[in-house]
C-alpha cells in the first residue's frame, strides 16, 4: 500500500493510526467491495459518474478534511517521536551544538593565537629556521593538543 501510494511512512514505519485515515480517504467509497476481501470491484457501468455535483464537493471535501487530518496527525507522531529521542539523548537541539561548537573554535583559536607570545623570546635568538620550524611545531601541537582535554 506504501509503494501504491495510499499510506505513507511515518519516520520510516507505518503508524497504524495514520494509515487508517489515510486509508479511508484515499479509497474510492463509490466503489463497492468484495466482501472477502474488502478490495473494490470492477468499475459498474460508471457507478462513479452518477453522483451530483453537491454530492461530488462533499465528496471532495470530506477526502480533504481526511487529508487534513492525517498530515495533523502524522505531524503528531513526528513530534512525539522527536521529543521521545530528545529525553533519551539521541539527539540535540540545533542551538546547543551551535554553542558548543563556537566555544570549541573560541578556544582553538586562543591556543593557536597564543603560541606566538610563548615561544617569540626562543625562536628570535635563534638562526637555524629548522631548529625555529621545530620548535614553532613543537609549541602548536601543545596547544592543539590540549584541546582534547578540555570539553
Amino acid at each position: 500500500m506504501v509503494e501504491a501510494g495510499r499510506i505513507t511512512l511515518v519516520g520510516g514505519r507505518v503508524n497504524p493510526e495514520v494509515a487508517d485515515i489515510q486509508l479511508e480517504g484515499n479509497t474510492d467509497q463509490t466503489k463497492p467491495r468484495n466482501s472477502v476481501s474488502g478490495n473494490p470491484k470492477g468499475a459498474q457501468n460508471g457507478a462513479a459518474g452518477t453522483l451530483d455535483e453537491a454530492s461530488r464537493r462533499a465528496l471532495s471535501a470530506s477526502r480533504k478534511l481526511q487529508d487534513h487530518r492525517a498530515r495533523i496527525a502524522a505531524l503528531d507522531v513526528e513530534e512525539r517521536e522527536i521529543d521521545l529521542a530528545m529525553r533519551r539523548g539521541e539527539t540535540v537541539k540545533k542551538v546547543d551544538v551551535r554553542r558548543e561548537l563556537f566555544e570549541l573554535a573560541r578556544l582553538a583559536r586562543d591556543r593557536v593565537m597564543g603560541v606566538p607570545a610563548k615561544i617569540a623570546v626562543e625562536v628570535a635568538a635563534e638562526a637555524d629556521p629548522a631548529v625555529v620550524r621545530a620548535r614553532m611545531e613543537d609549541a602548536l601541537r601543545v596547544a592543539l593538543e590540549t584541546l582534547g582535554g578540555e570539553q
